[in-house]
């Protein structure tokens, strides 16, 4: 998917529910797609792997997401006025290769928004070279199942004084499904 513009969607904007399969969702330009708190996302990749390339996405609940990914590369994204920026769920849980995070770039976030997060992997995601500007909670690993790393480097925060943000947030939460070790 390519070179497409997506707007006032209730779901998801653009999604590829591949399961083992593959995708690249470049150049696209996705907006306002919020109609269900809490799950509306914008770009979404469920059980693929792939790539996410110079994507735009603005005023969305939840930016751009891997969930059960087996390997994707987010790069060069923007995000904007978003309640989450970018972020991979239970990376490599179903096999595959560790996703790869950098060069985006997340900023303005709704009231008690994310930039870039990493929730529970398998594999070691790699979280390198993105700005975050203007977020609630700047970076954030939350959990891990395995032994495994999350690496953030060279990425850079600026949570512009606001109220009560972080720049880096670890936890060993896994939100609804209690907690395990982060190390």
């Amino acid at each position: 998917v390519n070179h497409v513009t997506v707007r006032n969607i209730y779901w998801r904007g653009i999604y590829a529910s591949s399961a083992g399969g593959s995708f690249t969702i470049a150049e696209n330009t996705v907006e306002n797609v919020q109609g269900n708190p809490g799950y509306s996302i914008a770009i979404f990749n469920w059980q693929g792997s792939g790539y996410f390339t110079n994507n735009k996405v603005d005023n969305a609940t939840d930016g751009i997401v891997s969930n059960w990914s087996t390997g994707t590369v987010y790069s060069g994204n923007t995000v904007t006025n978003s309640g989450s920026g970018i972020h991979t769920d239970n990376n490599g849980g179903a096999g595959g290769n560790a996703d790869i995070i950098q060069n985006n770039l997340v900023k303005n976030s709704t009231a008690d928004g994310w930039g870039i997060w990493v929730f529970a992997p398998y594999l070691p995601v790699l979280v390198k070279d993105n700005t975050i500007l203007n977020v609630d909670v700047g970076l954030s690993a939350d959990a891990e199942w395995s032994p495994e790393i999350i690496t953030f480097s060279g990425n850079t925060v600026d949570g512009q004084n606001k109220a009560g943000s972080y720049g880096v947030y670890f936890t060993t939460s896994t939100f609804w499904w209690g907690s395990t070790n982060l190390l």
